[in-house]
């Protein structure tokens, strides 16, 4: 039924029928439900910048700096547009994990400190190096401000208000 429907559709459009929308400024355009699979290729991409770099020739020093500038900007836009999933939160704090403590895929190292405890602020004892489920959240609560506070002229803000003003349009009439 749906398929037939999309076939429909398509066909009086004029427009192809296809299962992904493609991206726009890097990030996917869903039409589909999120999963996993979604946002691999963030994954794809911090794993392949700290493949890039040794960790083993680096210091802790090095390897904290380039943890903090680095990994941590790469999915920054998407996480201002969409909640990740759980798995991807994991998989990209795993990278960094791993970086930071010198893995490799032939050695594994032991962990000096508790990922926990890494992830404070330095004032607090720790490393300064950002969880990505906090920094998901902390993003889409500041584009979620700017949309209510500071960004009346956007586009979104106007649409916004049109759609207030059409639902509420009567309440404001002078006519009685």
């Amino acid at each position: 039924m749906c398929s037939d429907l999309a076939n429909s559709i398509a066909a009086i459009s004029g427009s192809p029928r296809t299962a992904s929308l493609g991206k726009y400024l890097g990030v996917p355009l869903i039409h589909t439900r999120v999963n996993k699979q979604t946002y691999q290729k963030v994954i794809a991409k911090v794993q392949k910048r700290l493949a890039s770099w040794k960790s083993h020739m680096s210091s802790m020093a090095g390897r904290i700096t380039l943890l903090q500038s680095v990994t941590t900007t790469i999915p920054i836009y998407t996480m201002q547009i969409a909640k990740l999933p759980m798995s991807v939160y994991d998989k990209l704090d795993q990278l960094n994990i791993n970086f930071l403590w010198g893995h490799t895929n032939n050695t594994s190292k032991i962990h000096l400190i508790n990922w926990k405890q890494v992830c404070k602020p330095k004032v607090a004892g720790g490393l300064g190096i950002k969880r990505s489920a906090w920094m998901n959240q902390a993003l889409l609560a500041k584009t979620g401000w700017r949309l209510l506070q500071h960004e009346q002229d956007s586009l979104l803000a106007h649409h916004e208000w049109h759609v207030a003003w059409e639902q509420n349009q009567h309440k404001f009439s002078t006519k009685r």
